[in-house]
């Protein structure tokens, strides 16, 4: 066995232990000092680094720029606060430049936080005084919040589109004349709750609305500047209300109204028709349900400018397409027409296109009756012929359709309205119709179209024709 230490040793021992350990704490000292000396010097190289970076020599117009092209493609509230907190800088260029703040944040007015409406503050004070664009939606029941109601209607006069989906906004009717300097877009559906909402007049004075698009339950609560409006897009289950206002829109340029059918067709109007001039694209569409009466859309419009229509009335009562021919004679000008789930025979159909001379394109879907033999023989082009059906017609789809013709017939058709290249130099005069773009064909039964006919199409399509039959 060891013998046992002296005390002496000991002692000793316990002084040296003291020692060291003293040692090694002015050294973690010194240590701890040089550390900062380092982190500091790290520091000041940084810094001459960002001062001294190519980015900082880069004008603040080029840098603004920079930052438009970072916010191309999705620019929100979000991001637009990351690029503003890189540095003092580039926050300092970002707060200056209220072009990058004109994003089109949501506005949920059922949120009634303080920092949510801090944070909407934020963006419409950056974003002054530029014109932007409201957004409304609802989360939640909405709340008192008239911090919130506040801040948007003190910059009403900025508001340059107002949007408003399934969140009521009744504060409108407080808007007084002319509080909407800036407004051209309006975009309102409140379908389930929209009974609540006052009747407001603020967008009467909005001078320079061109746009509106409502689907509400109640049109009325909604008057708008009817006669200076470019594009209409409205859906009311009142026919008359919806007719009555595409009337007012003398200026209107396109137009789309979905409804219903008349129950009962209205008293005879004071005047026959209304003409409205500058019309290019109508879509109406009613159904599907039960139709009574839907001649009176018809009736009433004159439209010499229509270039493109599309309707879907289903089912198709019996008086619309008498109603329909003579309303073609007031759209001599018709070059697009799209029927969608329509119970047109072929016989009507036919009466259509007589009437659609300057017809480039039609599209058919869903209608199961007006494509048989008869048509089909009637479009198949012949030189001997003295009257051509459509002889403009350069664009046939037809989507959805029965199998009551003749795939033969179809095949006979298609190809007497093609010639290549080659062969249409090679006509001693050109043909009295024009030469196919695009023919789409979809058929019930998906057999239809046998394989020679198939492989005479693929020679088309080989020779610049845009062709599918299926």
């Amino acid at each position: 066995m060891d013998a046992p230490l002296s005390a002496s040793f000991e002692q000793q021992a316990k002084s040296t232990i003291a020692a060291s350990e003293a040692r090694i704490e002015e050294i973690d000292s010194q240590i701890r000092d040089l550390l900062y000396q380092r982190d500091q010097e790290h520091s000041l190289i940084t810094a001459l680094k960002l001062v001294i970076a190519p980015i900082r020599k880069v004008p603040v117009e080029l840098l603004v720029e920079i930052f438009h092209q970072a916010l191309w493609w999705s620019s929100t509230l979000k991001k637009v606060l990351a690029l503003s907190h890189v540095c003092v800088f580039w926050r300092r260029v970002a707060c200056k430049t209220p072009a990058l703040w004109r994003i089109s944040p949501e506005i949920d007015i059922g949120r009634t936080s303080a920092a949510y409406t801090a944070a909407t503050k934020l963006w419409l004070e950056r974003s002054a005084p530029l014109a932007i664009r409201i957004r409304l939606s609802a989360s939640a029941d909405v709340k008192d919040s008239p911090e919130l109601v506040k801040l948007l209607l003190d910059v009403a006069h900025r508001w340059a589109t107002f949007t408003a989906h399934d969140a009521v906004f009744p504060e409108l009717a407080k808007l007084g004349p002319g509080a909407l300097k800036q407004l051209q877009v309006v975009e309102l559906s409140y379908w389930k709750s929209s009974k609540c909402h006052p009747t407001t007049s603020a967008f009467l004075t909005a001078t320079r609305l061109r746009s509106v698009t409502l689907a509400v339950s109640d049109t009325a609560r909604f008057p708008m500047p009817w006669a200076q409006l470019k594009y209409l897009n409205l859906e009311d289950s009142d026919p008359q209300l919806c007719l009555d206002i595409l009337l007012q829109c003398t200026d209107i340029v396109s137009a789309k109204i979905n409804s219903r059918a008349w129950s009962r067709l209205p008293p005879a109007p004071a005047v026959a028709t209304i003409t409205l001039p500058r019309l290019e694209d109508l879509s109406l569409e009613f159904g599907p349900g039960r139709a009574d009466h839907i001649a009176p859309i018809f009736e009433r419009m004159t439209v010499p400018n229509l270039r493109k229509m599309h309707i879907w009335i289903e089912p198709w009562p019996p008086e619309t397409s008498d109603a329909f021919t003579q309303f073609q004679d007031r759209a001599p000008n018709l070059e697009e027409l799209s029927i969608q789930s329509c119970d047109l025979s072929s016989d009507e159909l036919h009466a259509i296109l007589v009437r659609a001379p300057s017809l480039t394109k039609l599209e058919l879907e869903s209608c199961f009756h007006c494509i048989d033999d008869f048509l089909l023989d009637e479009l198949t082009y012949s030189p001997l012929d003295a009257v051509h059906l459509a002889p403009r017609l350069q664009t046939l789809n037809l989507y959805s359709i029965s199998d009551r013709f003749a795939a033969k017939k179809m095949g006979k058709m298609v190809r007497s309205r093609w010639w290549s290249d080659k062969n249409l130099q090679a006509l001693t005069q050109p043909p009295a119709v024009a030469r196919w773009k695009r023919v789409n064909i979809s058929c019930d039964d998906e057999e239809k179209f046998e394989p020679a006919l198939q492989a005479k199409m693929e020679q088309y399509r080989s020779e610049g024709l845009d062709v599918d039959l299926s």
